[in-house]
Order: C-alpha cells, then sequence, then structure tokens
C-alpha cells in the first residue's frame, strides 16, 4: 500500500501514527533506506515497494534487530548463522544440483565453489605468511601473542633459591645415606 500527502510533514506523520514512532525515528529510517519523498502530481508519497521495505524495517527492529544490521534494499547479505538459513528455506543440497544443466545450477554452483576455495585458499596462504612474520600483524594482535607468551613461560626464580632448595635435598639425602636401614 501506498502512502502519500499533499506535504511531506502528512506523510510522516501518517508513518508516525501507523508504526508508533516519533517523527525523527521515521525520518532515520527513511534516510537508513535511501528515501526521499518525492512529489508526484501535487503530492508527497512512497511507492508500494517503499512501504513493503519500511514494514520489513520495522517489523525487524521490533523483533530486537538493529537498523544498522538489516540489509538495505538491493544489498546482498552473507549468511552467517545456519539458523538465519531457516528463513531463506531449507539448506541446499547441492548434490541434488550438481549437473543439473536445465536449470542453470551448475554454472553457478561451480561459480560459488570457485570462489570459496579462493577465500580458504587466501586465508591459508596468508595465515602460513603471517606465521613466518608475526611482526606483520596489527599491534593490538602482537600484545595478545606476547599476553600469551607470558602466561604459559615459567615463572622466574631466584638463582640462590633453587640453589639453596638443591643444598637442602642433597644434604637431606646425604643423611638418609649416612643413616639409613642399611647404615651399620
Amino acid at each position: 500500500m501506498s502512502i502519500a500527502g499533499k506535504s511531506k510533514g502528512d506523510v510522516v506523520q501518517q508513518l508516525e501514527k501507523s508504526y508508533g514512532v516519533a517523527r525523527t525515528t521515521v525520518f532515520n529510517r527513511l534516510k537508513y533506506l535511501g528515501y526521499s519523498l518525492d512529489k508526484v502530481d501535487d503530492l508527497f508519497s512512497l511507492s508500494n515497494e517503499q512501504m513493503a521495505e519500511l514494514d520489513k524495517l520495522h517489523r525487524w527492529i521490533s523483533d530486537g534487530g538493529k537498523m544498522a544490521d538489516y540489509p538495505k534494499p538491493g544489498q546482498l547479505t552473507m549468511v552467517t548463522d545456519e539458523r538465519e538459513l531457516e528463513q531463506y528455506g531449507e539448506v541446499i543440497n547441492f548434490d541434488a544440483l550438481e549437473g543439473d544443466e536445465e536449470l542453470g545450477h551448475a554454472e553457478l554452483i561451480r561459480a560459488a565453489q570457485n570462489q570459496a576455495a579462493g577465500i580458504l585458499i587466501a586465508q591459508n596462504l596468508l595465515t602460513a605468511e603471517i606465521l613466518k612474520n608475526p611482526q606483520h600483524l596489527p599491534a593490538d594482535l602482537q600484545a595478545q601473542v606476547e599476553q600469551s607468551k607470558v602466561a604459559i613461560a615459567p615463572k622466574p626464580q631466584n638463582p640462590l633459591v633453587i640453589a639453596s632448595q638443591w643444598i637442602t635435598k642433597a644434604k637431606a639425602y646425604q643423611s638418609n645415606q649416612n643413616h639409613g636401614p642399611l647404615a651399620a
């Protein structure tokens, strides 16, 4: 359903009432989605598509999502969690689609596999290179590496204390040897 009014204020007021939000919230959402209220035939309006996207954004935020995490129209999103796949339907069975020339899936799947392999290869090669040259790590990560070294390093001890402990043990051993059960 599109929305229209004689002024931008009329349209914004309708959106305020419809979503139960403040005027600044309406403007922030419009700005985030890249929408402007255009004047057509002496009326300012939003299209059906724009209203549908505003509705989706409103539901997203109402369900606890952050506006900054909402994918803008036309923006591709990366699915990072299997639970997110539920909104797109079942998990894709690539084996079933492979070789399905009729639907053109084979080329799409191969392109995705090539891209994924490229990313994995690059990640592995870069990781190996950084392991050889850890000085190329950013300062914050270098600090974390150094902290981990300190955490597992043996605690330094005073050499005099160690020597004293060894002398005490040696004297106790010698005393046991001289006065032990086999001593006559």
